[in-house]
């Protein structure tokens, strides 16, 4: 009768050991399938941010090849990086062009899901970039693309929309060299048709 005991008690035991063992494999695959979708869902939004900020560098771009504001830009300081330039507040840059289709705030606001293009879009930044003494100043596109709302009618500015809470955020940076002569002299007014740089993080 022990025998036949100590037989049921070591099968209780190994049924015990494997629900034990399932337990903790259930546990792991489903602590590994929530992140996936987490990571799924951040990666989708930093896709559409960065699609949103590559369209608008490119009507950018459309817009001055078009019509350079050359009066304008000429008008601002020169600066050895962007957070320079923010840092040195009003008029070191042209006002910021935010796009936005939040539900309460935006210009204009429109009640749109996310799903359906509503929220903040992008924002442009225009700056000028000191290349040295004798040297031309590049002209800077700093332009930000966003997935998510904008909480606070505060928020104007392309760096701020970027510092806010539950926003994905796509950062670009194009820069644009003015057109030169071969005689070295500054040629047709704008970057349009000059030598060019550009480049992005």
């Amino acid at each position: 009768m022990s025998r036949e005991r100590g037989r049921r008690g070591y099968v209780l035991l190994i049924v015990l050991a494997a629900v034990a063992v399932l337990s903790v494999v259930a546990a792991f695959v489903h602590a590994q399938t929530e992140n996936q979708l987490i990571m799924t869902t951040a990666l989708k939004g930093q896709s559409v941010a960065s699609s949103r900020a590559t369209l608008a560098a490119n009507a950018y771009l459309a817009q001055y090849k078009v019509n350079y504001p050359q009066a304008s830009i000429n008008l601002l300081p020169t600066f050895a990086s962007y957070a320079d330039a923010v840092d040195a507040g009003t008029g070191s840059t042209l006002p910021d062009a935010l796009t936005d289709y939040s539900p309460t705030y935006g210009n204009p606001s429109l009640p749109l899901d996310l799903s359906a293009g509503g929220g903040v879009q992008w924002c442009v930044d225009v700056w000028r970039l000191n290349r040295g003494p004798n040297i031309n100043p590049w002209t800077v596109l700093e332009v930000f693309g966003y997935y998510g709302y904008r909480q606070s009618s505060t928020v104007t500015t392309c760096q701020g929309m970027a510092n806010a809470q539950a926003v994905v955020v796509s950062q670009l940076e194009v820069q644009l060299e003015q057109e030169t002569v071969s005689s070295g002299a500054p040629g047709s007014p704008g970057p349009a048709g000059g030598t060019g740089s550009a480049g992005a993080y």
